[in-house]
């Protein structure tokens, strides 16, 4: 897991017990499959750091950068209008 803007704008990972593993990856399947509509639906971005997103323009849709446990509903940006 990791935790964004960390401690020196660092990226910080740790470590989860093994016994988790397969809870991890049935949560994954779940988002994967909510994701996946959501790009059908025209949604399903992150918001990402500025230096990723122009690097990598289109990283805002890959899964790679989904929420584990994402909100019930559709976060709405209010200075951009996204959701």
């Amino acid at each position: 897991m990791f935790n964004k803007r960390g401690k020196g704008d660092k990226d910080r990972c740790t470590m989860l017990p093994g016994a988790l593993k397969a809870e991890i990856q049935n949560q994954m399947e779940k988002v994967k499959k909510i994701h996946n509509q959501d790009l059908k639906d025209g949604f399903g971005e992150v918001e990402l750091h500025d230096s990723i997103a122009k690097k990598y323009p289109t990283a805002a849709k890959d899964f790679r950068w989904q929420w584990l446990f994402p909100q019930k509903s559709r976060w709405h940006d209010k200075k951009t209008g996204r959701e």
